[in-house]
């Protein structure tokens, strides 16, 4: 038992972690750095990895979470959000990892080879699909601290 709640702790501490250290020191910093092209770019080979532990993380947060309720027997509100919450957080990475970010890689390559009259269109769905995944990292963060608030109550 002890080894179930470790993982789900350590999962979702390493996921939250990665969120804010990418969110709030990686991609700032990048482009402060290098400037938007070369920032651009080196987040296209970054993002990939950050997704994929991103689901990673979530899949053992969520079947740790539910293990530790079957190990229990507990089937509580505060489990139910916790893994409602959880469900949520990985759906969110998933959609802005599997759905969204190939498709803004695609219009990264479009802008870079249309001509110029056509650039101003990718240019506003680019910044459409960024938003979007913009937010939905958020949502991962907030859910994220949430899910922290029920673990911490549930121990």
């Amino acid at each position: 038992m002890i080894l179930i709640k470790f993982v789900c702790m350590f999962s979702l501490i390493l996921w939250l972690g990665a969120v804010v250290f990418f969110s709030f020191v990686v991609a700032p910093c990048l482009f402060s750095s290098l400037g938007s092209e070369l920032a651009g770019k080196s987040l296209g080979k970054i993002f990939p990895i950050y997704y994929a532990l991103g689901t990673v993380f979530g899949l053992l947060l969520f079947l740790g979470t539910g293990l530790w309720a079957w190990m229990e027997d507990e089937w509580s509100w505060n489990l139910l959000l916790s893994l409602t919450t959880c469900a949520v957080m990985l759906g969110a990475n998933l959609y802005a990892g599997y759905e969204i970010s190939p498709k803004i890689r695609e219009i990264k390559l479009k802008l870079a080879s249309e001509i110029p009259h056509e650039k101003d269109l990718f240019q506003g769905e680019f910044n459409r699909l960024h938003r979007h995944s913009v937010i939905l990292n958020g949502v991962v963060l907030l859910l994220g601290l949430a899910f922290t608030v029920f673990l911490v109550l549930r121990i």
